[in-house]
């Protein structure tokens, strides 16, 4: 006999309540585990997603969105796949990948997270790095004793102690070339007594990141003209093999036959080895055609420095762009977009050489005067003002910013408030350009673009003052020029003065 439940209202309200959040922690859970599972999927290459499809169990994984069970399907893939290889050679191959395994680019982060992804893959398979001669040493280091003698649980023990400082080690000894000293000072200290190898992994990930670093210099690649030359066709890119048991029941394109993939399909052109033979000798004919006028223009202006050097010395003490290298380098860009030149000179050359070669190779784009304009950069945080005239009072500020560029580094100590404007800026004559932030202009003024004129427009019209245009430059940058918008403003006004007089 059921005996009925009668439940006042406030244990409703409560079950209620109680339901209405289990319900909702159920609808995130198979949302948050379908997203797990597409992203494990995503991230899987297209050879492991169809030898996943042809298990039995692909059916049951796809349909439940577990990605537990998703993983497991991976894991019991990649080991059917190793089952079917030689034994010997699957242990060679995690070996040899292993042990060429370095650094290289990665960060120390990546380093470590990659380098135990292959410590797990060999873990996976059964690959072991345990050594007689290092358990010998663990033994007599933590037991004083030999190895034999020890009992079942200490010899457990060293086993895993001995294989995780050789992994250590290794993780050590293959890390970049930043570095060598660390791998020095060690390698010293045990010559003279003093044990300071890392014994985990992450002990050793401390010492990388914490540990004074060899500086690497990186090797500069020239600069020069190359000529390509195609000799294939757009199809004829693929590797020279194939996996031919995935391509067995699989169609090419070219032909409609079963077995192999369209850019190794044996159906090609005839005329494709007479075509490529005429495509050769023309390229090396216009390559060398290039490379003749190349000489000839380098000659002419070498010629032209040799002529003007001494009329150079003189000119330039007086020109605008003296000064100390080091002011014309604390632009946050590139700064060859002022250059107009067809050749970089900035990075090559003296700066009186490379005023002759702008003066030899100079194009007719209108000159840009950094100092008198106002730039606007969509990748700076901050603002920097080197023109007193656009700002009021200039002090000292209370903290300092170091500056960072191509060019060097620069201490910026000065800060100023420009008219009109919600933040204080940092100001420095030392710099060569007014930068304000176009993130913090966004924060006072409205900001538009007009990409037909190619035009930044700041609205100040709430403040009733004109509005701000920022145009493109044929060096590809925006700037504010207050003396031409002034001229633009006052004519504009002499315009509709003299309408009046007409009315």
């Amino acid at each position: 006999m059921d005996i009925p439940i009668v439940l006042t209202d406030s244990e409703k309200t409560q079950h209620n309540s109680e339901w209405r959040t289990y319900r909702e922690r159920v609808n995130n859970l198979i949302k948050h585990r379908g997203q797990a599972f597409s992203l494990i999927h995503g991230q899987c290459t297209q050879m492991l997603q169809d030898r996943m499809k042809q298990d039995i169990g692909w059916d049951t994984v796809s349909v439940s969105y577990k990605p537990i069970l998703l993983y497991k399907l991976i894991e019991k893939t990649i080991l059917s796949q190793t089952e079917d290889q030689y034994p010997f050679a699957t242990v060679y191959d995690q070996e040899h990948g292993f042990y060429s395994f370095r650094q290289e680019t990665m960060t120390n982060p990546q380093w470590y997270e990659r380098f135990n992804t292959k410590i797990d893959v060999g873990e996976a398979i059964g690959v072991t790095r345990q050594h007689k001669v290092l358990l010998e040493y663990v033994a007599k280091e933590v037991h004083r004793s030999d190895y034999d003698s020890l009992g079942v649980d200490d010899k457990k023990t060293v086993r895993a102690d001995a294989e995780e400082r050789y992994i250590s080690y290794a993780f050590l000894r293959q890390s970049g070339k930043q570095h060598g000293i660390l791998k020095t000072n060690l390698q010293n200290d045990f010559t003279t007594g003093d044990d300071h190898y890392p014994k985990t992994r992450q002990q050793t990930l401390h010492l990388l990141d914490k540990y004074s670093k060899t500086v690497v210099t990186k090797a500069i690649g020239s600069e020069g003209t190359s000529f390509a030359q195609n000799d294939k066709q757009g199809d004829d890119r693929g590797s020279d093999s194939f996996d031919v048991k995935y391509w067995k029941n699989k169609e090419c394109f070219k032909c409609n036959k079963k077995g192999h993939p369209a850019n190794h399909c044996p159906k090609k052109k005839k005329k494709k080895d007479k075509d490529d033979d005429d495509r050769s000798v023309a390229s090396n004919a216009s390559s060398a055609k290039m490379i003749k006028k190349g000489f000839k223009a380098m000659n002419k202006s070498l010629n032209t420095v040799n002529a003007q050097m001494q009329q150079m010395r003189e000119d330039y003490e007086g020109s605008d762009i003296s000064g100390s290298e080091e002011e014309a380098s604390h632009l946050q860009f590139d700064a060859s977009a002022f250059t107009f030149a067809q050749i970089s000179v900035k990075e090559h050359f003296e700066p009186k050489i490379a005023k002759l070669f702008k003066q030899a190779h100079g194009s007719k784009k209108t000159a840009l005067n950094l100092h008198d304009v106002l730039l606007l950069d969509s990748q700076s945080t901050m603002d920097l003002f080197c023109n007193e005239k656009m700002v009021g009072d200039v002090f000292k500020s209370d903290r300092r910013m170091r500056l960072s560029s191509n060019g060097g580094t620069m201490v910026v100590t000065e800060k100023a408030r420009p008219p009109g404007y919600h933040r204080d800026v940092w100001f420095s004559k030392k710099a060569i350009a007014n930068i304000v932030s176009l993130k913090n202009v966004r924060n006072q003024y409205r900001v538009t673009y007009d990409s037909d004129d190619r035009i930044f427009v700041v609205h100040r019209e709430k403040d009733g003052k004109p509005n701000m245009l920022f145009r493109e430059h044929e060096s590809g940058l925006h700037y504010y020029d207050p003396m031409l918008d002034a001229k633009e403003m006052a004519f504009t006004t002499t315009v509709l003065n003299n309408k009046k007089n007409y009315t």
